[in-house]
C-alpha cells in the first residue's frame, strides 16, 4: 500500500505486484524476482504479510521484504508458518 501525507490526511492507495518468479528457497523464505528492478521500496511499504500466490492461485508465501536496487522480493514460506501456528496451537500458546 503505497501511502502520502496530505495535510493531516493519510491517503493510501492499494498495490499489486504481479509476475513475481520463483527463484529460490533460502531456509525459511522463498526468494522472487519482480519483473523489474526495484527502485523505490516506498511501492514495497505496507505489503508486510501481503500473500504471494503461484501461478496456480496457491497461496506459498507472505510478503517480508524487498532489496532496493535488484529484483529481489523474499517471502517468509507459508508451510513455514502453518507449522509454527501448528506447534503454536499444541502447546497452548495462542
Amino acid at each position: 500500500i503505497r501511502h502520502e501525507y496530505k495535510g493531516k490526511t493519510l491517503e493510501m492507495t492499494p498495490t499489486l505486484k504481479h509476475g513475481l518468479k520463483f527463484h529460490r528457497t533460502n531456509g525459511y523464505f522463498h526468494m522472487f524476482l519482480a519483473p523489474e528492478i526495484i527502485k523505490d521500496s516506498a511501492d514495497y511499504e505496507g505489503c508486510s504479510g501481503a500473500p504471494i500466490l503461484d501461478d496456480d492461485g496457491n497461496l506459498v508465501a507472505l510478503a517480508c521484504k524487498v532489496m532496493t536496487g535488484s529484483r529481489v522480493i523474499y517471502g517468509f514460506s507459508i508451510q513455514e508458518c502453518i507449522k509454527l501456528l501448528r506447534i503454536s496451537l499444541d502447546t497452548g500458546m495462542l
